[in-house]
């Protein structure tokens, strides 16, 4: 007689059949909780006063056994020891914990890219228990964004930066973390989208003339501003313009450019400290950027007064007429000015900080 964990058991004594609810088993106790289900005589015979089968007599204890234990549930008002003891982390709240913990160490752009697709997830899972989050759910709901490989992607790992840091930063208060292990690692490779290989688009002579020149007076100034307002206007210009320039001569990232100190800078070259590949890179500095440089008086630990610069590049990206050129596009503009120019790929992938000749 095929049975779960004996969930049913013979008294030979009193000719009755004994139903077991492990679940109901107290810590420390031997032996489950029992009930009686039904007299021999009752198991036996069906209403038409046939035999049952062996596997006709299982089915009715089965469905007696699934009675009686509904009947416990509801007058016992059970909860289980493992849920009782456990505390259960919803998907807000382990968001809320990685925004005020996790987030500031990461860069400005990638700080506002979880929170926007970290709210995508609380909209499309809903504020489910973190553990109940699977791989096959996510992979589901990642695959129908309506968008490119990349960006789906990217979607994916900002719900599993979060998942990873509930396993290694986030804890109860008896030390156990909050999630066991990330079931988003290690996806197969049927599961993975492959992004595509473009190096993006590269600006004409023209367009690069005209993006010039529209930076270097982004920030209007208005003849009723005060002389030190003006004045604070003409700063912001120039570090708006040299952001751009310095982004054309070195090929630099807009977050590495943006954490550059000036100890970092020794009045030849620029040491690129903190970059995504995690290796420093030196570039030399000459023309009109060191010129910009060596004229700064500067007050600030750092080169470049914002992190943030989103707005006055919309701004002169529509003033040049570049239509949906990204900033990331100028670091492709010049890989594709160094490499018309007959410099080998190698040194173009140490100047702009590739691992490989090959991402050129």
């Amino acid at each position: 007689m095929a049975q779960n964990k004996k969930d049913w058991i013979p008294d030979y004594k009193r000719q009755v059949w004994i139903g077991n609810f492990h679940r109901f088993k107290n810590p420390g106790d031997s032996k489950p909780t029992r009930r009686d289900l039904c007299t021999f005589n009752d198991a036996t015979y069906n209403s038409k006063g046939n035999v049952r089968s062996e596997k006709a007599l299982n089915s009715y204890l089965r469905s007696l056994h699934e009675h009686k234990e509904a009947e416990l549930l509801q007058k016992l008002n059970y909860e289980s020891p493992e849920k009782i003891d456990k505390k259960v982390i919803l998907l807000q709240d382990a968001i809320n914990e990685f925004k005020k913990y996790n987030l500031p160490k990461y860069s400005p752009d990638w700080q506002r890219h979880l929170k926007s697709h970290l709210k995508f997830w609380i909209k499309k899972l809903g504020n489910i228990e973190i553990e109940k989050i699977t791989k096959k759910k996510a992979i589901k709901i990642r695959n129908s964004i309506k968008t490119s490989n990349s960006t789906k992607n990217r979607y994916f790992a900002a719900l599993s930066s979060l998942l990873t840091a509930c396993v290694d930063d986030h804890e109860f208060d008896s030390g156990e973390s909050w999630l066991s292990f990330n079931p988003l690692h290690k996806l197969k490779k049927e599961d993975k989208l492959e992004e595509s290989k473009n190096i993006g688009i590269a600006l004409t002579l023209i367009q690069l003339k005209d993006l010039l020149k529209e930076s270097k007076n982004i920030f209007e100034i208005d003849d009723n501003h005060k002389d030190d307002t003006k004045e604070f206007i003409k700063s912001k210009n120039l570090d708006f313009y040299l952001l751009i320039l310095m982004a054309l001569y070195t090929g630099a990232r807009k977050s590495e450019l943006t954490k550059l100190k000036w100890s970092d800078y020794d009045g030849s070259k620029v040491v690129f400290r903190k970059t995504k590949n995690k290796q420093e890179r030196v570039c030399p500095i000459f023309g009109e950027v060191k010129s910009i440089l060596d004229d700064q008086e500067y007050t600030k630990n750092k080169i470049f007064m914002y992190k943030d610069y989103r707005k006055p590049w919309n701004k002169v990206r529509i003033k040049a007429n570049l239509g949906n050129f990204r900033f990331h596009d100028l670091r492709h503009s010049t890989v594709s000015y160094l490499l018309e120019n007959k410099v080998p790929h190698l040194t173009v992938a140490e100047i702009v900080g590739h691992n490989s000749y090959e991402m050129i």
